[in-house]
Order: structure tokens, then sequence, then C-alpha cells
């Protein structure tokens, strides 16, 4: 699975010179929606061209809209919410970009207190929600629509992650910079990258360029 480009909106400014809409991008490549938030973050472990996709509440609106944990209406509810209470907003795309960066935390660096966080992010999340029976399966039902929904929802999706029985081909681009995310499916559990166009083919440019000098045929 490549990288899968999503445009939600165009930048569009009103008679009022207000921004109405974003154009985001969004990669699909880590095999379950919890991961895909992780990779909001681009070029990780490089501070020069670390990038946080989560720029704003609409921002975390536009991801959670693209992965189906919440509905068009429901967005443009909270658009409106968030016109209203931009500062609480605010505070929540703060708290869902710290739940996010503590999931990596717990999954890639094992850090306790990340894992407890989690653990009470978790407890938070399911208790305005009633358990109802969907079809052959059971989920979760917010009792309301708040600016914490999406931080909600993601979190039960991140526990409900945890449950899964392949947890062992979790797996990190091994990119020196990257830091993307996956479910390494791979018919030989073989995969090396996030993007194979991407990451891939600059690490393989920058290997034969290394071959290429080591050689004398290249000089610099």
């Amino acid at each position: 699975m490549g990288v899968l480009p999503v445009m939600i909106c165009q930048i569009i400014a009103g008679d009022d010179g207000l921004t109405l809409g974003v154009t985001m991008d969004w990669t699909d490549i880590g095999g379950h929606l919890a991961l895909d938030l992780i990779n909001t973050v681009e070029m990780r472990f490089d501070p020069g061209r670390r990038k946080d996709g989560l720029v704003d509440f609409v921002a975390l609106l536009d991801w959670s809209q693209t992965f189906h944990t919440i509905t068009a209406n429901e967005v443009s509810a909270l658009r409106h919410t968030c016109d209203v209470d931009p500062v609480e907003a605010q505070v929540e795309l703060v708290r869902t970009a710290a739940a996010r960066d503590d999931f990596y935390a717990m999954l890639f660096e094992r850090k306790p207190a990340a894992t407890q966080r989690i653990a009470d992010l978790y407890r938070e999340a399911v208790a305005g929600c009633e358990l109802r029976p969907s079809g052959d399966a059971w989920e979760w039902v917010d009792s309301d629509l708040t600016l914490a929904t999406p931080r909600h929802r993601v979190v039960r999706q991140m526990v409900g992650f945890l449950q899964r029985d392949d947890l062992d081909h979790l797996d990190q681009c091994e990119d020196a910079r990257c830091g993307r995310v996956y479910l390494d499916h791979s018919p030989r559990r073989n995969r090396r990258w996030c993007v194979s166009s991407e990451c891939g083919d600059r690490n393989r440019s920058r290997a034969y360029y290394q071959r290429q000098k080591r050689s004398g045929r290249v000089s610099g």
C-alpha cells in the first residue's frame, strides 16, 4: 500500500477574508488508523525537517473524517463549535497530539508513563459512552458530540489496536529520519520502507552514490 493523498477541500477566502476550508494530504500506509495518526508526524527524527500535519483543529477534523472516525455532518457541527470556542478547540488539538505521541512512545519506546496516560485517556473516552449492539458486534456510542469527540474516538481505536493478534508485525521505516510506522504483512516480513518510492528510492540512491564514491567513480 502506498501513499493515499486525500483532498478534503480547498483553501477559499470568503468575502470577509476568513478562511473557509483547507486542503490536506494524509498517508494511508500504517494498516490501522491509530498508526496513521502517528504518521501525521513526518520526518520524526530530523529536527530540521520534522513536520506535524495536525496544524490546527480543522486539520484534525479533516484527518478524522478521512479515516472515518467522524461523519461529514459531525465535521460541520464541530467546525461551528470550534468557531464559537477556538480556545477549547486548540486545547483539544494539543491533547490529541499528545495522545498520538504517547501512543508512539508506548509502542516503540516502551515508556510506562506513556502507557499509563493512554490508559487514563481510554477511561475518559468511554466514560461518556454507551455500549450498544451493532449487527453481530458491539460498539461504543458517544452520548454527546463535543470538541473532545475526535480524541475520544481515536483513543478507543488505539486501545482496540492493542488487542490485535498481529502486533508482532509492527515495524518502522528504516530511513534514519522518517519515523513512519506500519504493520508489515509482506509475504516474507521483509518490508523496509514506509513507501518504496519515497524512502526506499532515496536510500537506494544514497547507497548507490556511496558505492560509486568508494570505487572512485565519483568525487566529492
